[in-house]
């Protein structure tokens, strides 16, 4: 019997705060030597005799490999599912090699143990702010929207940033927004039923924020306030309510401390 979707969901939400918990441990391990952290996973922090110890930098690799981590590491009776790496997309999205158009690669995915060869589930990582103009949109956003949307299974779109700053956060969203409309408009009547989650992590401050957009028929159900990351009563956001709101039109958020175990029922 193929999952259901809501315990897809569940999966996906369980999966994902984990992974935040884990990255925000480790961030702090990797800018404070000698910080506790359960996990001998770092970010890199470069030093050089010329400049000394520069910052930490960061890579969506550590989210992946951290997120692999969370499944290796679920509790027997929570989510089964397996899970591969680096998996070619059953359709083309515009690389081309010698002329011939090749798949892609998800960087993560899913499978029901019952039917292991069933992609229920496809993840891609990435890191760091997005900037406006059309090329990077179009090489950076659009190009991992199309397969996430173009794809059969379900998508998680998992977002690392440094800062929690409003303003680079709504371009984050925005970037999502525009390239969904990309994706629609150009494939939309060959898009299948399914769920596109989004989720961004913020390491400084330990703050989350996920979303899903449905899909219904042969179009997604998606509407231009979809992304506005706003109080209730349409109210603008503050700094006040990433450390108290649990919902932002309807972004969850999550804010749980590095190390505390998550309720596979989130």
């Amino acid at each position: 019997m193929k999952m259901e979707q809501n315990d897809l969901n569940r999966a996906a939400s369980y999966l994902c705060r984990r992974t935040d918990n884990f990255l925000w441990e480790t961030y702090k391990a990797s800018r404070c030597v000698g910080e506790p952290c359960s996990m001998r996973l770092r970010f890199p922090r470069p030093f050089s005799k010329q400049f000394g110890e520069q910052e930490v930098q960061l890579s969506e690799q550590e989210a992946r490999t951290l997120f692999c981590y969370a499944i290796e590491t679920t509790k027997k009776g929570d989510f089964s599912y397996l899970y591969s790496v680096e998996v070619p997309t059953a359709f083309a999205f515009g690389k081309e090699k010698q002329k011939r158009k090749i798949s892609g690669r998800s960087d993560v995915t899913l499978y029901e143990q019952a039917h292991p060869r069933l992609p229920v589930l496809n993840v891609e990582f990435k890191c760091g702010g997005i900037m406006a103009n059309n090329k990077q949109l179009d090489e950076i956003v659009t190009k991992d929207m199309k397969k996430l949307l173009g794809e059969e299974a379900s998508g998680l779109w998992f977002h690392v940033v440094k800062k929690q700053e409003l303003v680079a956060i709504t371009k984050q969203l925005e970037a999502w927004q525009t390239s969904v409309k990309r994706v629609v408009d150009e494939f939309g009547k060959y898009l299948v039923p399914k769920q596109l989650i989004f989720h961004l992590c913020c390491l400084e401050g330990a703050f989350s924020l996920t979303k899903t957009l449905d899909f219904t028929g042969t179009a997604p159900n998606f509407s231009e306030d979809f992304f506005l990351l706003q109080a209730a009563g349409g109210r603008a956001v503050t700094k006040k309510h990433f450390s108290e709101a649990s919902q932002l039109n309807k972004w969850e958020t999550w804010r749980n401390k590095p190390g505390t175990e998550v309720s596979s029922g989130a």
